[in-house]
C-alpha cells in the first residue's frame, strides 16, 4: 500500500494503525467485504487485510468452480492524454499523385511536365506511383505527347509575348499617386532572386 511508504514521513504515532484500517476498510470495492469488515471487534490493519484477502480468494473460487466471471463495473477512467479530433475534409493533408508530396494538389504541381523515370510517361515522378513491382504489366502503343505541349506552350508565349520579353516590364495606361510624410527617408530592399527553373539556361 502507498499509504504505509508514506508512514514513515509522518507522524500519526498510535493512531497510524487506526487510520489505515479505516482507509483500507472504506475504500474497498466489494460491499459484502467491507460489511464483514466492519462487524469485526478491535480490527487491526492485519487482520482486515487477511480477512479481505481470503474473502476476495473464496469469490474467486467459487466463481471458477461454478464457471462464472462477475462483471465489475468501472470505477474511474484515467485520460491518457487530449482528445484529438478527427480533421475536417478541408484540414486532411491529400498527397500530389504525382510526386508524393503533401503540401499541394495534383493539378498546381511542378513536375506535371516531368518524365517519370520508372514508366517513362509525362506528368508523375517514380516515387508518386504506388505499384507492385512483382506483377506483369501488359504495354499498349506507346503516345508521345511532347509535341502537343510545345504547340501549347507557343500559343502561349504568343499570346502573351508582353510578359515574356526579357528585361523590365511597365504598365501603361494607369496613374499612381504616393503620399510620402517630410521626414520619410529611402530604404534600399534587394531585388528577388529568378529561381533556376526560370531562368534562361
Amino acid at each position: 500500500m502507498e499509504l504505509e511508504k508514506l508512514e514513515q514521513t509522518c507522524n500519526f504515532g498510535d493512531y497510524l494503525d487506526k487510520a489505515l484500517r479505516n482507509q483500507f476498510v472504506f475504500g474497498l470495492q466489494n460491499r459484502a467485504i467491507q460489511s464483514r469488515l466492519l462487524e469485526v471487534r478491535d480490527l487491526k490493519l492485519a487482520k482486515a487485510k487477511d480477512i479481505a484477502f481470503s474473502m476476495e480468494m473464496s469469490n474467486r473460487g467459487a466463481d471458477e468452480i461454478q464457471g462464472s466471471c462477475p462483471a465489475y463495473p468501472v470505477q474511474h477512467i484515467i485520460a491518457t492524454g487530449k482528445k484529438k479530433n478527427k480533421p475536417t475534409i478541408n484540414q486532411r493533408k491529400t498527397a500530389c499523385y504525382r510526386c508524393g508530396n503533401e503540401n499541394h494538389l495534383a493539378n498546381k504541381c511542378r513536375y506535371l511536365n516531368t518524365i517519370c523515370n520508372h514508366c517513362k510517361t509525362m506528368r508523375h515522378l517514380d516515387k508518386g506511383i504506388n505499384l507492385d513491382l512483382n506483377k506483369f504489366i501488359t504495354a499498349k502503343e506507346e503516345v508521345s505527347y511532347c509535341e502537343m505541349d510545345s504547340l501549347i506552350l507557343e500559343k502561349v508565349l504568343d499570346k502573351y509575348l508582353k510578359v515574356f520579353e526579357p528585361g523590365i516590364g511597365k504598365i501603361e495606361g494607369l496613374q499612381a499617386k504616393s503620399t510620402l510624410r517630410k521626414d520619410t527617408k529611402p530604404v534600399f530592399f534587394k531585388a528577388r532572386s529568378v529561381a533556376f527553373a526560370v531562368r534562361d539556361a
